[in-house]
C-alpha cells in the first residue's frame, strides 16, 4: 500500500470516529465519504464507476482501500 492510500485512509477514518474500526462502509458511509448521497452510489455503482464493492444478501459493501483507491484516482489538482 502507497503512502498516498495511507493518507486517504487516516482521512477517512478521521470524519467519523466509528469508521476507524470497519473494514467496508455502507453505501450510505461511503457516500458521506465521497460526498454524495447514496442513491448516487447506487448510480455509480450500476454504471461502474464507482469504487470497488462487495455484495452481502442484498446489501454492497465498499471496502475502505477502494474507496481510498477511488478518492485518489478522482481528485484533480490545477
Amino acid at each position: 500500500m502507497n503512502e498516498q492510500v495511507k493518507q486517504q485512509l487516516d482521512l477517512i477514518n478521521e470524519i467519523d470516529p466509528k469508521y476507524k474500526n470497519k473494514i467496508s462502509l455502507n453505501e450510505s458511509e461511503a457516500g458521506r465519504i465521497i460526498g454524495v448521497s447514496a442513491s448516487s452510489m447506487a448510480t455509480y455503482r450500476k454504471q461502474g464507476i464507482g469504487p470497488e464493492y462487495k455484495k452481502f444478501g442484498g446489501r454492497y459493501l465498499y471496502p475502505k482501500i477502494a474507496i481510498a483507491e477511488f478518492m485518489l484516482q478522482t481528485i484533480k489538482t490545477v
